[in-house]
This record gives C-alpha cells, sequence and structure tokens, in this order.
C-alpha cells in the first residue's frame, strides 16, 4: 500500500511536467506508516515520456534513486529501486485494483437495495453510490491565490475533481509551466483513479502545484489521503543513461500477492503464507486470517441456500492455480 500511494505521489508531480527536463521538489504528506504530518521528501526530474525520482537520503542534497518512470515503453513500466541492496523491482497489475473495486461495488449494492426504500437512498448516499452505478464526474475550477516556488510567483487556479460527491482530487495549478508526460496512462497503471475521473483529468491543462488526493482502494468509503505540495523548479540535463536501471543491479522478484477473498476485506495476502486458504474447482484462494475466510464461508452458505453459485462471490478476483476442491 505505501509503495503504491508513494508512486502516485511522484506521478502526480511528473504527470503534468515539461517538454525539456523538469527538475521539481516536493514533500509528500499522508504516506502509510507515518505519521499524518510527517513529510516525504522528494526530487523529481521530468523529461517528455520518462521521469526519475529521488528521496531524500539524510545529507544535505543528499539524494537516494527510488523510482523510474517509462511510459515511452508499451506498457508503461514502473521500477522501485533499492539502493541499499542493488536491486529492484518492477510493478506490474496495479490497474486491476478498480476492477476489483467495481466488482466490490456491485456486492455492496446488492446489499444496499435489499433495504427498506427510506433506508436505501442514505446508505447509497454513505457508499457514494448510485443505484444503476453510475459514476458522476464533475470538474470545479476557479480561481486560486497566487503561489510562490523556488522564489518565483505562479499564477494558479483551483481544479477540483468530484466523484459520486466525493473529492478524489484538489489542486491549485498553474498554466505558466508546459506539459509533456502522460501521466493518466500512469494514473491507470497504478489503479488510483477509475476510467471516468482519469477521463475528466486528461482534459485538465496546467502544472500542478500543490494537491490533496483522495486514493481509493476497495471503495470510495475507503480512500486514503495524500497532500502534495511542490517546493521547488529548475530546468536541468541529464545524460540519457540517468533513466536508465543502474548497471549491474538485480531485479527482485516479488512475493505473489492476491486480494483477501472476503469482499469487506481490502488488504492483499502473500500466497507463500496465507492466513487461511480455500480450494474451489481446482483453483486456490487466499484470505488473510482465519475470521475474513469465515466471514466468506458464511455469506456462500447463504449464496448456496438461495440457488446462487459460488461465482457470485469470486467473480473479478484472480485466484491462483491450486489443487482441486475437497
Amino acid at each position: 500500500m505505501r509503495t503504491r500511494l508513494t508512486l502516485l505521489a511522484c506521478f502526480f508531480g511528473a504527470g503534468l511536467g515539461a517538454e525539456s527536463c523538469l527538475r521539481v521538489d516536493q514533500s509528500v504528506r499522508g504516506v502509510p506508516g507515518m505519521e499524518p504530518d510527517r513529510a516525504v521528501i522528494q526530487r523529481l526530474w521530468i523529461a517528455e515520456d520518462k521521469a526519475r525520482v529521488d528521496e531524500a537520503a539524510g545529507g544535505p542534497d543528499a539524494w537516494a534513486p527510488r523510482y523510474l518512470l517509462r511510459t515511452d515503453r508499451d506498457p508503461a513500466a514502473i521500477y522501485e529501486l533499492m539502493p541499499a541492496t542493488k536491486t529492484y523491482r518492477q510493478w506490474e497489475e496495479l490497474e486491476n485494483l478498480q476492477r476489483d473495486r467495481a466488482v466490490n461495488e456491485c456486492q455492496i449494492l446488492d446489499g444496499i437495495m435489499k433495504l427498506p426504500a427510506a433506508e436505501r437512498a442514505k446508505a447509497l448516499a454513505a457508499q457514494y453510490l448510485r443505484e444503476d452505478l453510475t459514476r458522476v464526474v464533475e470538474v470545479v475550477s476557479e480561481p486560486a491565490a497566487q503561489r510562490t516556488v523556488g522564489g518565483r510567483p505562479f499564477e494558479c487556479r483551483r481544479v477540483r475533481i468530484i466523484e459520486n460527491g466525493l473529492t478524489v482530487l484538489d489542486a491549485q495549478v498553474t498554466d505558466q509551466i508546459g506539459r509533456g508526460l502522460d501521466y493518466c496512462r500512469l494514473y491507470r497503471q497504478l489503479g488510483a483513479f477509475s476510467d471516468e475521473v482519469l477521463a475528466k483529468a486528461g482534459e485538465i491543462k496546467g502544472f500542478p502545484l500543490a494537491a490533496t488526493i483522495a486514493v481509493v482502494t476497495q471503495r470510495l468509503t475507503t480512500y486514503h489521503t495524500l497532500k502534495i505540495e511542490v517546493t521547488d523548479l529548475a530546468e536541468a540535463d541529464v545524460a540519457p543513461s540517468f533513466f536508465e536501471l543502474p548497471e549491474g543491479w538485480t531485479k527482485e522478484e516479488k512475493a505473489l500477492r492476491e486480494p483477501c477473498r472476503w469482499r469487506l476485506c481490502d488488504k492483499t495476502v502473500e500466497t507463500a503464507n496465507p492466513g487461511e486458504r480455500w480450494d474451489y474447482k481446482g483453483r486456490r484462494h487466499y484470505f488473510c486470517s482465519p475470521k475474513c475466510k469465515a466471514e466468506f464461508l458464511k455469506e456462500l452458505k447463504a449464496v448456496l441456500a438461495r440457488g446462487g453459485r459460488a461465482e457470485e462471490l469470486l467473480e473479478g478476483r484472480r485466484p491462483a492455480a491450486g489443487p482441486t476442491a475437497r
């Protein structure tokens, strides 16, 4: 979770970048596992179709490379760098998070529609859902105060993107800096926003100097808040190799993880060491704890009792291969 949200913060600055290489210093608050007000200091190097993210390494002007973003590759490549071990990870399949979110919302809606009519509207509003599961996205733009970054004043406007009543992006944007990197493509890979939000975000012109982002995980009510502020900007010249993986570094294979199978749990499970597992029709499904498995089996029993199928609970999840159910 922390890596995904840190990447999102990186992409936010890189997303509306310039054609030439631009160096952007920014602070990020709200990183999972840290105090809400503690800032992570980052330095972004943004080219037209690639970017690199360094993080402060503890000393004066000391930086360590942390991420490489390559939109010039198909699919776009996202690398996490570990300088201490000279290894890296390649991040893939994060875009599936929005698919899982859609499935989860269908299940929540199914429960809401069984409520009495008097309670239904209130429950839908609490979940930021509509009866037809459409996502109504609104963009609101209004004047904002001037911001000074690196000693330079920038004229700004406030841009908000609102999805079904939830503000998912609240940004201070300037038109005094060009844009280049295809940020919507990267956001889609991260699974940070719905397609409807991405379509609206792609219409926004300008460079964000500050923003608050609601990162939606499994449903709109379980979002995580990131606060990002640009502190300095400068043009920079770097060698082409600056955006390549460091020579001699080795790829670290990620532990295979699957989402916990219970629909109301947002956790992922390391398949080599799950809390519980369940085999069904030649597939293995994972749970983060015995409690989640018990809740899943309780729901499954109810589904089967009304003549339903187990697939109703499993649809949209990607189970790993396993032995035949028994």
